[in-house]
Order: C-alpha cells, then structure tokens, then sequence
C-alpha cells in the first residue's frame, strides 16, 4: 500500500479538518439546544412518568396580538440554523397565511408586542409604536401587570386598562397620560343583587371586558354567575383615600362613553355548572375569568363554557339582535384545549376564536352570524413541538450529507494512492473499497430504520395522533394509548431479533443484506469467519466509527490510515471486510462449513 505518501496523507488530513470541523460545531450546537434549550426538555413530559405535565404554548394563539384584522407575533429562528434574529409574523386568521413584517429588531432580544385599539407597540431592548409601517421611538410605558385582551382598549385615543385597584377595591379605569399610568374614576357597575339578605360587593364581579367598536365601548362583566351587557362604559369619581369606601356616597358619572345617559345593563345569561369528572388541574386557566366577549355583525356577543376546567370544555355563544340575548351556537373543544383568546375585526362584523391545546397546536374557529366553523388557520402541531422534531430529524440528514461528502473525497485518494491487495499465507483478497462498504451500511440502516418504522406504522394506522398526544401529555385515558404501546413494544422486539439475526448471519457467513448486495464479506485477518463475539464488538464500535452518528471522522480516517482499511470496530474485533468474489471458493465453502 501507498497510504505514506505525503500527498495522501496531506490530503486526508485537510479534508477532514475541513469536513469535520462543521460536524462537530453543528452536533455541539443540535446537543446544546435539545438539553440547555429545551428541546429534549420538551420531549420528556410526554412520556407518562417523566416529568410533570405541561402545556405547550402556540405563538399564534397565545404569544400573538390581533391588529389590522390580523395576527401579530415575534417568532424566534430555529435554534440550530438561526442567527438569533427575532421575526414578526403576521397571520390571516381565516386563510393561515403567513407574512414577514419588515421591523428591525435586536438580535436575540425577545420582543412584545401590545395592542390598545388600533395601535400597536413593540418592547424589546426600547420601547416603539408603529405608525404608518414604521417603528417609530416611545414614551410609552409597559402596563404594571399583563392585561388580557378585554381589558386594554382605547379612552379616548390614549391606552387605557381596566382593572382592580387594590387601592380602593374597586374596578378602575387607568390611561395613559403625560408619560404615566394614572387612575381616572371608578366603573359604574350594574345594581347590586340582594341574596340570601347579603349585597353584592365589587369583589365578586369576576371579570370585566371593554371592547373598542368604532367610538363607542362595548362592556361586558360576570358577577354572581351572570353575564351582563352595557352598551358604553361610564366612570364614577374615585373615592377618597382618608374616607373608607363603604362610608362613600352613591357614585356620580362624570365621564361617559355611551350611546345615551339612559343606557343601561342587560342581562346575558345566568351561568350554570354541569358536573364533571374530576379532571387535570393543570388543564385549566389560572385567572377566574370564564367569558370573552366579541362582536358579530356589529352586535355583541359572548363566550362561556360549562366547565373550563374539563379535558373537553363546551362553549357557548350567545348574541344580542338588540333586544334579547339568544345562543348562537355551542362547540366542544378538541382534547386538552386550555388557552383561549378572542379577536374581533375593526368592523365588528366577525371575531375569531383561537384555542391552544396542551401540547401547542392551535385551532381557530370564525364565528359567524349562525354558526361557528374552523378555518384554515388552525395549526395541528405533533406533541406541540413540530419545530423540535423536524430539526431532529433534519440535523442528522444534514451530517449524513457530509459524512459522504467527506467519504467520497477520501474514497477518490484511496483509489488513487492505496493497493487493496491483502496477503494472509497463500491466500491473496481485495478490500473493499471505502465506497461499497459506506453503501452498504446505508443499506443496512435504511433497512432496519424502514422495517421497524414501517411495522409501528401497519400497527398504529387510524390513531387520532392529535388526541393521543394530548391524553398523553395530560395523563388521562385514550383508546389510542393501549394501542400505541403495544406498537412500541413490538417494535421494539422487531429490532432486538432484527439486530440479533444481522450479527448471527454476519458471525457465520460474513453477510449483511447490504454487505450481499455490494458483494462484501467481513472475516478475521486470518480470512476465516470473524464469529458472534467479534461481530457484536464491531458492530458496538461503530458507534464510536460514526460519532453516535454526529461526526463519521473516526470510522472514515481509520479506514484511510490502516493497512488493512481497518474502522475501529475492526481494530478492536481483528476483522476485516473483502470482496467476496475475490475470496477463493474453497474458502467461502470451508467458512459456510465452520
């Protein structure tokens, strides 16, 4: 052999710093996001008994803000390719169709977005509102505490939130003034009821809602497990601090935003509870709120389901024509649905309703005049981190690809520099070349990666992936489980008594499928069958050959730098691979003898 030579060696050496070197940054980085990242992180709790369960958030549904009639969020880029650079997407509810809004942002700085009305901000590293397409600079002060969608709108053109004061326990309206947060007058509410000879207090309306419809403010609150309806929103003065509220007098509007003085409050609903079985409690949704007002047609309408605490919620939409409050339609929810949001359009004349599911997929339903439908908006996403697991199965490609690309330029200098000829006694062979022999673990690979994904698959056709990934990540029963775990199990047997066959055939007749088809055969030095025991080592090696399939350097350069075109696995088991038609047939008949 000529594998001294200085040209060869140069040449393996340099293309192997220059093939490994990406490698092996890239498999730090893949290693890095699925442990440090969260990627692996995110896989565990999907499996019953490791981990506790979590919820997956989908950026569309709840990271996202509705402005323009569409949906507004930062997406970050995937953690291996990325350079860090934050992106805002822009979704059509209706179609699902994506856009790139050209702002810039610092890298790697998580930003926000906010809406009040129809004006939008942006907080990352500084603080801007976009006007016109364009960032521009902000005195505009992030709220103290997250509001939800209802309760930031617009008082007069400046922000505005309504929320509870613990000042004066009381719900308040604050805006936006001269660089401040400030509270302007307390919200007049509906009359308190009388039950059981106890009044009411401010303390048990559960939620208000204000929404933005043109000039005017569309209220909506729940107290005493009713909903209530206003048609503008009107301000009383705020108490004062040194008189304790109860000793208060009765409240005088002195702000309003309504349709006239005489408008007043409707009652909605009185909301009933169905009892359920006792569910996760992790599925439920952290504040007391239950409803989310919207607008259809231009007219009011609310969302409030049975039990928001169930794996499969019920909601109910109700509408007013003006007079009377009627249902306009009830959906159930797909398994694990938990986060729930609400976007109406500028006209009012339809809203949008995004659900996330515990592992991350989003489904958006448009409600209509009469009736509640899916759009194409919806996102199904595989245990809630389809980006995860394309990039799983992605980066592995991606290191293959260069692994041959290494191989095939080591093969060209071995055929160009190195004699395969190799003498034991009497008997002369031809190694195999570095070509057929990476073929044919291809070959081998592909074989048991499709056989044993194919029988997972023949077993597990017609599962419903979406709900058993959410009965899976939220610990509850599914028919598909039991069904799902035999599939595993069986494929996991496949591939013990597939590995198991390929050592024994390889440990008698030197043979692989792969190794059969690129006519190769694996023996000792000694030309004789290797046997079980250096078969298993070889093939345990090759791990080490392959880089646990991250970095193919080892196996690739060892071949280059041996004699005998020797991986590591044959090094440590003595064993080399030939061509088998250069193997004299009274010694292919004496192996299949032994």
């Amino acid at each position: 052999m000529s594998s001294r030579k200085s040209g060869y060696i140069t040449g393996v050496v340099l293309m192997a710093i220059f093939f490994s070197l990406p490698m092996v940054l890239i498999s730090i980085r893949f290693a890095r996001a699925l442990t440090v990242g969260g990627g692996l992180m995110q896989l565990l709790p999907l499996t019953p008994g490791l981990g506790m369960t979590k919820t997956y958030p989908n950026m569309m549904v709840s990271g996202s803000v509705f402005w323009r009639d569409e949906l507004i969020y930062c997406n970050g880029t995937f953690w291996v390719f990325g350079d860090g650079q934050p992106q805002i997407i822009s979704v059509n509810p209706e179609t699902g169709q994506t856009t790139r809004i050209e702002l810039k942002l610092a890298k790697r700085q998580y930003s926000q977005p906010i809406v009040f009305g129809d004006r939008l901000w942006w907080k990352g590293s500084t603080v801007f509102e976009v006007v016109d397409g364009a960032a521009q600079p902000s005195d505009f002060v992030w709220p103290t505490t997250v509001h939800r969608d209802g309760n930031r709108f617009l008082w007069k053109g400046e922000p505005a939130v309504v929320d509870f004061s613990r000042t004066f326990k009381k719900w308040t309206v604050s805006t936006f003034q001269q660089g401040l947060w400030q509270e302007i007058g307390l919200v007049v509410l509906p009359r308190n009821d009388q039950r059981d000879g106890v009044e009411s207090a401010d303390t048990d309306v559960v939620g208000i809602e204000c929404h933005n419809r043109a000039d005017r403010i569309d209220l909506f609150l729940e107290r005493d497990d009713c909903l209530y309806y206003r048609n503008g929103l009107e301000l009383a003065p705020l108490p004062s601090e040194s008189v304790a509220a109860a000793e208060q007098p009765a409240p005088t509007v002195i702000e309003s935003l309504a349709d006239s003085p005489a408008a007043g409050w409707s009652l909605i609903c009185r909301r009933f509870v169905k009892p359920t079985k006792p569910v996760v409690p992790q599925t439920g949704v952290s504040s007391k709120k239950t409803f989310w007002g919207m607008l259809v047609e231009g007219q009011p309408a609310v969302l409030f389901f049975d039990d928001l605490k169930s794996n499969e919620p019920i909601g109910h939409i109700y509408r007013f024509d003006g007079q009377n409050w009627t249902e306009l339609a009830s959906q159930q929810f797909p398994l694990g649905s938990h986060d729930f949001r609400v976007f109406t359009t500028t006209d009012g004349q339809r809203s949008y309703l995004g659900a996330s599911t515990s592992i991350g997929a989003a489904n958006v339903y448009a409600v209509e005049a009469t009736s509640i439908r899916k759009t194409n908006a919806s996102q199904e996403s595989l245990f809630g981190i389809r980006a995860t697991l394309r990039e799983i199965v992605i980066m592995p490609l991606i290191l293959l690809f260069i692994g041959l690309i290494f191989g095939a330029g080591t093969w060209l200098l071995m055929w160009w520099y190195t004699n395969p000829a190799y003498e034991f006694g009497l008997q002369t062979v031809r190694l195999a070349s570095l070509g057929r022999r990476g073929c044919a673990r291809l070959f081998d690979l592909g074989l048991i990666g499709v056989t044993t994904v194919g029988l997972g698959w023949l077993m597990t056709i017609g599962i419903d992936w979406q709900s058993f990934g959410e009965a899976l990540n939220l610990h509850v029963d599914h028919p598909a489980i039991p069904v799902a775990l035999c599939a595993v199990a069986a494929m996991a047997v496949w591939l013990i008594v597939f590995a198991f066959a390929l050592l024994i055939v390889q440990a008698v007749w030197g043979l692989t499928p792969g190794k059969w088809l690129c006519r190769l055969r694996t023996v000792r030095t000694s030309l004789k069958p290797c046997g079980f025991a250096r078969s298993l080592a070889r093939e345990i090696v090759f791990f080490v050959d392959c880089g646990n399939f991250h970095c193919w350097t080892p196996g690739i350069v060892s071949i280059a730098f041996t004699d005998q075109r020797q991986r590591l696995g044959d090094l440590v088991a003595d064993t080399i691979v030939i061509d088998s038609r250069s193997l004299p047939t009274e010694s292919i008949a004496l192996a299949q003898a032994s």
